[in-house]
């Protein structure tokens, strides 16, 4: 089975590779590039979105307790005086950035000749992630896993 590398279950394959990297003492995922097996990559997919689901439970949980006891410390009114002064100088932060950043794109644009793109080629696509899926539960039942290989995706 091909798949080709700018597909987006591919690009979580690959994700996903590089937080389980980060738990095992070496770091092996330079070996999956050019492929694996069906089975290797579906099981990467569940650990990696696993592992992901925990932190967000972690962090969710330590956002949590940073909201609740404050509150139980100094009170609703000062929690929120305090929130409201914080949000406000992240958006006075993240305002500035923004007119920054518009402005030097305003400038580059004036600078640039306006040049016309070369027409965008339609990209070879694999197989559906639901297709994929099913070929895992196909080639789990009969006890093999097909080999994969990933390709980058050429015009054609």
């Amino acid at each position: 089975m091909e798949l080709t590398k700018n597909q987006w279950y591919v690009r979580w394959f690959f994700w996903s590779l590089a937080v389980c990297d980060e738990f095992v003492p070496n770091n092996s995922s330079w070996r999956y590039r050019s492929g694996t097996n069906l089975c290797h990559f579906c099981r990467t997919l569940f650990w990696g979105t696993a592992v992901l689901l925990v932190h967000v439970a972690f962090y969710g949980s330590a956002i949590g307790v940073v909201s609740v006891l404050p509150i139980y410390l100094f009170g609703f009114g000062g929690y929120l005086w305090t929130l409201f002064c914080m949000g406000a100088f992240v958006l006075f932060i993240m305002g500035t950035k923004l007119l920054w950043v518009r402005f030097v794109q305003f400038m580059r644009r004036r600078n640039e000749l306006k040049t016309e793109a070369p027409p965008v080629q339609p990209t070879r696509q694999g197989p559906s992630f639901f297709k994929v899926l099913w070929q895992y539960v196909v080639a789990v039942k009969g006890k093999f896993c097909p080999v994969i290989t990933f390709t980058e995706g050429a015009t054609s």
